[in-house]
């Protein structure tokens, strides 16, 4: 095992991706209307086979908690993520990013489908309609 093969922290435009991957993960999961066990999250998120590991999320984690697109609190020891309306803007701001694109060929059925629903949801808010 290679020790010095430490986890680079994310930064700049894999910041973006990364974070905007998170949001539309959590909406997915249905992080809106209830709380998500981080661990869960961060499953789902990771990108072993690009070399990114469980521990450089932390940063992510603190930077949209502090914009105050996610809240985090512990029950019963288990830290759970809820995506608050902050971080809903922020996900359709980042998905609008001209240079936000998935990597790789294949793109997970749930976040296909959560970038459905929140197309959708987007579209009864801005025509009134509410089912």
């Amino acid at each position: 095992m290679d020790y010095n093969n430490t986890p680079k922290p994310i930064t700049g435009e894999m910041d973006d991706k990364a974070k905007a991957r998170l949001l539309l993960t959590l909406w997915a999961l249905g992080g809106t209307q209830t709380k998500v066990k981080k661990s869960d999250l961060t499953s789902k998120v990771k990108q072993k086979r690009q070399g990114k590991k469980v521990g450089i999320y932390q940063g992510l984690y603190e930077d949209l908690k502090n914009a105050g697109a996610i809240e985090i609190h512990k029950e019963n020891q288990v830290p759970m993520v809820l995506l608050t309306e902050t971080g809903k803007w922020m996900l359709v701001e980042a998905l609008q990013n001209h240079e936000f694109e998935f990597e790789g060929t294949v793109v997970a059925s749930r976040l296909a489908n959560g970038l459905v629903d929140l197309v959708r949801a987007i579209s009864q808010r801005t025509s009134g309609t509410d089912t």
